[in-house]
């Protein structure tokens, strides 16, 4: 089975027709976002029962100082690196006459300040 690049085209030209046509909720929603953040008024012991009682299967952040307080960001060091890591792995199809598998690691290191660079791997 060959790769049938007017199929993917038509695709993306629907995705893209998809966000084109949610930017504006999106915006609402982050507006929305923007005013609880602000609100000086929510109350905030009962907004902390209401997380101490969900259910959820991830972690919650706990509120400790309100929504509206702000903290500056240290100052960035003079030399610095960033590493990071990501893979994916495709399943040996058992239904094929070649039984393989894929996979797939990448790597980055980006290096800031006096001496940048960058070593990109997969």
């Amino acid at each position: 089975m060959s790769l049938d690049i007017s199929k993917i085209a038509q695709a993306i030209e629907a995705m893209v027709a998809r966000l084109k046509a949610g930017l504006q909720q999106r915006r609402q929603h982050l507006d929305a976002a923007l005013n609880v953040l602000g609100d000086e008024t929510i109350n905030l012991e009962q907004l902390k029962r209401k997380i101490a009682q969900s259910r959820t299967s991830w972690l919650v952040a706990g509120l400790v100082d309100g929504l509206s307080k702000r903290v500056k960001a240290p100052a960035a060091p003079a030399d610095f690196t960033v590493m990071a890591s990501d893979g994916s792995h495709i399943d040996v199809d058992r239904h094929r006459s070649a039984r393989c598998f894929l996979i797939n690691i990448g790597s980055a290191a980006l290096s800031y300040g006096a001496n940048p660079d960058a070593i990109l791997d997969s």
